[in-house]
């Protein structure tokens, strides 16, 4: 999950609250094999990101991230083809 860390020196404390900002893609990829969607999410996480959500049938999966921005996205989707992972197609919103 993303956070935002706000350091109070004054009291000593640091208080950890959940990210206001970032941006959901949704990517749909296809499957060889069952064991590729362990391929899928450990890119998005070796990439800094969140999986939310995963939809699966037999052969696709949708597969929904939040992550920084756009640019980010598209880099997540380039690091999935270089892993031989299928996308199919991806958007942010």
């Amino acid at each position: 999950m993303f956070v935002e860390l706000h350091v109070d020196a004054s009291t000593r404390t640091i208080v950890l609250k959940p990210a206001a900002s970032g941006t959901v893609a949704e990517y749909r990829v296809r499957l060889e094999d069952r064991k590729n969607l362990i391929d899928v999410v450990s890119v998005v996480v070796e990439e800094g990101s969140e999986v939310r959500s995963l939809r699966c049938g037999e052969f696709e999966c949708d597969v929904e991230v939040f992550i920084a921005d756009a640019v980010l996205a598209e880099r997540l989707a380039e690091k999935m083809r270089e892993r031989g992972i299928g996308v199919v197609e991806y958007r942010t919103r």
